[in-house]
């Protein structure tokens, strides 16, 4: 077990996110991501959602799970990524709201670390 750190070393934690299919060719664990989200537009004429904004950057793909054919009882597509707490409430709070998350891979990118390659530094939007 020491390969796994000191018990609160880690500071990321693992969040399940649905995708619709497609997944982001090539996406695979250790790859890092940033993830976005469109919330749903709100009031009497509200259809539709708003602009996507950057909700965790330089997430880590811990698992990709496909939905395939045959006796598959999974309901689709997702991933599992690990992130920073700071940015787990954004995620969740998306997804608890119906909001459309998309992942999208960030080429380069060093899993774990937000602008700057800090870290643990919060996404773009979050920190300004």
């Amino acid at each position: 077990m020491a390969a796994l750190g000191a018990p609160g070393s880690m500071t990321r934690r693992p969040v399940s996110v649905p995708v619709p299919a497609p997944l982001p060719v090539g996406l695979q664990p250790g790859m890092a991501v940033d993830l976005w989200s469109s919330a749903k537009e709100t009031g009497e004429a509200a259809s539709g959602y708003r602009p996507p904004v950057r909700i965790a950057t330089g997430a880590e793909v811990y698992a990709v799970q496909q939905s395939g054919g045959g006796l598959s009882v999974a309901t689709g597509d997702g991933v599992q990524v690990l992130m920073e707490e700071g940015e787990v409430r954004a995620v969740l709070d998306a997804l608890a709201n119906g909001a459309k998350v998309a992942i999208v891979p960030a080429p380069g990118g060093v899993p774990g670390t937000g602008p700057g390659g800090v870290p643990g530094s919060p996404p773009a939007e979050a920190a300004g």
